[in-house]
């Protein structure tokens, strides 16, 4: 059967409803702290959020916050509490970035099920994706001067010379307080691919004057790939 790419407003308008549904806050210790998004799994007793690991503990201690909750589509009365964390940030360092990048993910069972729409988790221009390709993006995340999930549909994935790594997806969607954790969608398939996590700021010589550097910011995010997939499905299973 073939699929035509074309939709109507209609049918966008509520597919991006239900993305923005799917989408909330993570609230910790009296704030909001970041981003998240309701992800599909195998087990149907539970809800599991997908974040970014640093929103979940303190940035200047590193320790974990005490109380947290994910409020869908950052409906306060809606908050529901966590039950139960993957990571918390266990392996993440100050010193090396680019590792922190790639460790910066965590799945959290909630305390009850959630009557929202949840993303798949999805390879990024599925599963031959070439490195060529640009990736058109969506991404759902907090405004904070508006206190409401926002979405940016006008995105997509960038390539940097000076960075080549599968576990990254870079790109120019908007950042801003509260997008960390944020979830990247592919505007076609619905599906998530990517968490995220903040930008990298990367020095390079430049070309031709070796003794001047030039700095750069880059956004990044963690990308979805078999090893957060086949993750996702291990915590799934170790659920009570």
């Amino acid at each position: 059967m073939a699929v035509c790419s074309a939709v109507s407003a209609s049918t966008e308008g509520m597919a991006l409803k239900e993305l923005q549904h799917a989408s909330g806050t993570v609230f910790c210790d009296g704030a909001i702290r970041g981003s998240a998004v309701h992800v599909s799994h195998l087990s149907p007793e539970h809800s599991i959020i997908a974040t970014a690991a640093h929103v979940l503990v303190h940035a200047q201690t590193r320790q974990p916050f005490k109380s947290c909750f994910y409020r869908p589509a950052n409906a306060r009365f809606s908050s529901v509490g966590f039950a139960q964390i993957s990571t918390q940030a266990t392996g993440m360092t100050l010193k090396d970035s680019l590792r922190n990048s790639e460790l910066d993910w965590a799945f959290v069972a909630l305390k009850r099920k959630l009557a929202i729409p949840a993303l798949r988790l999805s390879l990024r221009g599925g599963p031959a994706h070439e490195p060529s390709r640009i990736q058109a993006l969506t991404l759902v995340r907090y405004q904070g001067d508006h206190e409401a999930m926002r979405i940016d549909d006008n995105c997509a994935e960038v390539h940097s010379e000076y960075l080549e790594n599968t576990k990254l997806l870079l790109h120019n969607c908007a950042a801003g307080p509260g997008v960390s954790g944020a979830p990247l969608i592919d505007p076609v398939t619905h599906g998530l691919v990517g968490i995220h996590g903040g930008t990298l700021s990367l020095t390079t010589q430049v070309t031709d004057k070796p003794s001047q550097f030039q700095h750069t910011k880059i956004l990044q995010a963690r990308a979805i790939d078999q090893e957060l997939i086949d993750a996702l499905a291990r915590f799934s299973r170790s659920l009570p």
